[in-house]
């Protein structure tokens, strides 16, 4: 990718292939045989790594901190979903299941959209910023990435969302849609860089890491059996919608008021793995379980990942007491 001398590498390269195991493959999205097919590999590696490498980065150059990371997750989200695969219009797209009916209006398949734009910011950006630069800390406060890095990036995801929206399938979005997307994207960041002016954090919260860890368990337990029920919950689509918005937005009113102030590496730690703990205990559900999918090594997936976990737990544990 041209790495310049400025480049932060082992932050850079560990982002790279982690947004991309803990969104693809630890998901079971795409399980390991897949995942590790040279040409699969590459085109994550380029969509979510450069993605996450990307908002990271803007976040940073910005003064952002942790809302407009989150922010900048859900942009990237609209990119990948709306842009590069079009699973937010295409009522065959392989993974909608019943919500290719439930909450599809207008061309546009409004409940896994939501859900999707929620999973992204949160799974695939997110969670491996929070543990990279946990692993990193010296560098943590940096930019990870040069100009020419960053614009490196950039075309390499934009080939790779181009060649997608091409190729991935024969479905095409209306103009409106494609514009409407752009737009998302676009608002998404302006709110990203907004309220990374309105930063302002002098000391440590109190709040102890297990709180954080608990609320972030919660939260997408809760959102993912919330929007999976579907019209088995609520019958009423935009109902649903309506729910898991403000559900999200009360959550997010919780965690900004345990983290007003300056978080340490504890709470974030307990807020990262939280938020993955879900995807792991089910690994064992996604293998065991009938798909079309090979999804051998699923398990041993979520067992290194747990390790890594806990070992990384370990290292801030032994940084907090001494």
């Amino acid at each position: 990718m041209g790495l310049s001398a400025g480049t932060r590498y082992k932050p850079f390269f560990v982002l790279l292939f982690l947004s991309p195991i803990t969104a693809e493959m630890l998901t079971g999205s795409t399980p390991p045989l897949s995942f590790f097919s040279p040409l699969s590999l590459l085109f994550l590696l380029g969509l979510y790594g450069c993605g996450a490498n990307i908002m990271r980065e803007l976040a940073r150059r910005w003064g952002g901190g942790w809302t407009s990371i989150v922010l900048l997750g859900a942009a990237y989200g609209i990119i990948e979903e709306g842009l590069a695969t079009k699973s937010f219009f295409d009522p065959n797209w392989p993974d909608l299941g019943y919500l290719a009916v439930y909450g599809r209006w207008l061309g546009v398949n409004w409940v896994w959209s939501e859900w999707l734009i929620i999973f992204h910011a949160v799974v695939s950006i997110t969670v491996p910023i929070l543990l990279v630069e946990l692993l990193f800390p010296r560098e943590s406060k940096e930019r990870w990435l040069t100009g020419r890095t960053l614009a490196a990036a950039l075309t390499v995801l934009s080939f790779v969302v181009m060649f997608m929206f091409s190729f991935i399938s024969a479905f095409r979005p209306g103009a409106i849609q494609v514009v409407g997307c752009l737009v998302a994207v676009l608002i998404f960041g302006i709110l990203a860089k907004r309220t990374a002016k309105q930063r302002n954090r002098a000391s440590f919260s109190a709040v102890k890491p297990v709180r954080f860890f608990i609320l972030s368990l919660f939260v997408v337990t809760f959102l993912f059996f919330f929007f999976n029920s579907g019209p088995y919950l609520i019958a009423s689509p935009p109902l649903l919608m309506s729910a898991g918005g403000l559900a999200v937005l009360f959550f997010w009113q919780i965690y900004s008021s345990w983290g007003r102030l300056q978080l340490t590496d504890m709470q974030k730690f307990g807020t990262a793995s939280g938020l993955i703990l879900l995807w792991i205990a089910l690994e064992p559900v996604i293998e065991l379980g009938k798909s079309s999918k090979d999804e051998t090594g699923l398990v041993l997936a979520g067992i290194a990942y747990a390790v890594f976990l806990v070992l990384l737990w370990s290292r801030l544990r032994k940084q907090f007491l001494g």
